[in-house]
């Protein structure tokens, strides 16, 4: 039975073929039940009673499952962060209006106010 530990001497899994260390040959199996690769021995004597595939199959399977979720993330998540965005956006437009009126009211009190303390000024250098 292989372990998940393996250092490959050529540097990648392709180039090297695991061996069972039990059995001496080649690993073409992987037990689904204990996430392990096995060889055909293994799947017919320590595991039978286990769901185990063919590597290749195991990966087909694999592979589908991590595209139907990156497409399930795509239609789902990427659509709702645009639309969050978006609202957001348009949150920050609405609020930059909405400050640009308060410092316009704000001036147009200031200025009053300042007329206002004028006239007073005027009024009071009479006295």
């Amino acid at each position: 039975m292989a372990h998940g530990n393996e250092t490959y001497l050529l540097g990648s899994p392709q180039v090297d073929v695991l061996e069972c260390q039990k059995h001496k040959s080649m690993i073409d199996m992987t037990c689904e039940d204990c996430e392990v690769f096995i060889c055909s021995t293994c799947a017919k004597k320590s595991h039978r009673k286990h769901n185990w595939r063919p590597i290749s199959t195991a990966a087909t399977l694999i592979k589908r499952g991590l595209k139907g979720s990156l497409e399930n993330i795509e239609k789902t998540y990427i659509v709702q962060l645009d639309e969050d965005i978006l609202k957001a956006s348009q949150q920050i437009d609405e609020n930059t209006k909405l400050c640009e009126l308060e410092v316009q009211s704000f001036s147009i009190i200031m200025m009053q106010s300042l007329k206002s303390l004028k006239k007073l000024r005027k009024s009071t250098r009479k006295y």
